[in-house]
């Protein structure tokens, strides 16, 4: 069963579709912390975890003043990497927390549902712990791979790496990264 057809994880998938486009850009402080929110709670990506270092309001003050609209709907990848970064240093060097797997699914989810595009593939636990599986010979990884890019706030690597896997097995669907993501979550939770 597809995603999308799932009766749990494709109405969250809708609603958050919905939530998007209700107000696409990332200029007003109160629609980003909604949609951080709501990306939060569908994705599980446990936010609260880290409030007391970087909360939500804390988050949506960088995702307002890094001014992301252009990169997001451009398709520019280095736009993960800034935010990660810039949360990372929150506070301080290195005082901050680490948002990479957030930073991914944000970018990924307004490229795909507001702009219609695919240039944004999601990072998390699941791809991170089974992503060596897909490896292959012209495309090797190992298995701590995924985690190192993470650790390192390396996106264009790890976007780079999906997108070569996915020209060798010749997936060229306009949402292709998506699809991959759906694949290896769906089949990994």
């Amino acid at each position: 069963m597809a995603v999308s057809q799932d009766p749990k994880y494709g109405q969250e998938e809708r609603l958050l579709e919905a939530v998007l486009n209700m107000h696409p850009l990332n200029d007003d402080l109160n629609w980003i912390a909604a949609k951080v929110s709501v990306i939060d709670l569908t994705n599980s990506t446990q936010l609260s975890k880290y409030k007391s270092v970087l909360s939500l309001y804390d988050i949506s003050k960088i995702l307002l003043e890094l001014k992301i609209d252009a990169d997001i709907k451009s398709g520019n990848i280095d736009v993960v990497s800034r935010i990660a970064r810039k949360c990372k240093d929150y506070g301080g060097k290195y005082q901050g927390i680490n948002l990479f797997s957030f930073a991914s699914k944000y970018c990924c989810y307004h490229n795909v549902y507001v702009y219609k595009r695919d240039d944004f593939s999601i990072f998390d636990n699941v791809v991170s712990q089974h992503l060596y599986e897909y490896a292959t010979p012209n495309n090797p990884l190992t298995k701590t791979s995924p985690n190192n890019w993470r650790v390192n706030i390396d996106y264009t690597s790890y976007n780079n790496y999906i997108g070569a896997l996915l020209d060798e097995k010749g997936i060229y669907d306009p949402l292709r990264r998506r699809m991959f993501d759906h694949f290896v979550w769906y089949w990994n939770k």
